[in-house]
């Protein structure tokens, strides 16, 4: 990350959204850091499932990919988003459920380490439309970061600590099957893509409205089950088969 900050001069000078402007000035460097660091962990730790992390980064790199192809862009960043949708998508083969090869996490943070070069590649001038808008089809893996660092942060634990209560764990836990979970969130990762490019090119209104619907979806989501707080569903579990066992033995 310092390296394409200080070295590459690749920097996030200032923001302009919603009929605001922002400008960074010294704290470009730290801010910008932070969002590759970001990117590299969102990525990391939704690779918890076969295909998951390869998955949702090609539908990231595909949306990039069409709106730069539809404005006649040609630029290195474009160039390098086929590169990397070419590359993610043969992975994906040998790598969706059940997988032959594996990222690991050197993979998985080589990804997202290059979604957000890409982004700053293309985007040095901040602006909603041009980098916000495109990274919101990250939101899945940004909002199960988001929900970790909160769930851990409400058990008094270090945010780095692994668990088994992202998204994809709690699809798990309602019986659906590792391809149907990476599936049900390829699907709704494309719903957030499909917003983006609406947004970007056609209806920014509607673009606002699928958004809030996609985003009202997943906090419902958040709230019916333990991604943020834990509800000791496995206690209560518990304690009805003790209940259903002392009925049969009395029986």
């Amino acid at each position: 990350s310092l390296i394409i900050v200080f070295y590459g001069n690749i920097v996030m000078k200032d923001l302009s959204a919603f009929g605001l402007y922002i400008e960074f000035g010294i704290f470009a460097y730290p801010i910008t850091v932070f969002f590759i660091l970001g990117c590299i962990n969102c990525i990391n730790l939704i690779d918890g499932l076969d295909g998951l992390a390869g998955g949702i980064s090609s539908i990231y790199f595909l949306t990039i990919g069409v709106i730069a192809a539809m404005q006649g862009k040609l630029s290195l960043d474009c160039v390098l988003t086929f590169v990397m949708l070419g590359s993610t998508l043969g992975f994906l083969i040998h790598n969706f459920n059940p997988a032959s090869i594996f990222a690991g996490d050197s993979g998985s943070m080589f990804l997202g380490f290059m979604i957000a070069v890409i982004a700053l590649l293309g985007f040095k001038n901040v602006t909603m439309t041009s980098l916000i808008i495109p990274l919101l089809v990250l939101a899945i893996p940004i909002l199960d970061t988001l929900f970790a660092i909160i769930r851990r942060t409400l058990k008094g634990e270090s945010i780095s600590t692994p668990d088994k209560f992202h998204i994809h764990h709690q699809l798990l836990r309602r019986n659906f099957s590792q391809k149907t979970t990476v599936l049900i969130i390829y699907g709704v990762d494309l719903l957030f893509a499909a917003a983006s490019i609406i947004y970007f090119l056609k209806d920014r209104l509607l673009g606002y409205i699928i958004y809030g619907i996609l985003l009202l979806i997943v906090v419902m989501f958040a709230v019916k089950t333990d991604v943020v707080v834990e509800h000791n569903h496995d206690e209560k579990e518990n304690v009805f088969k003790k209940i259903v066992k002392k009925v049969k033995k009395d029986k």
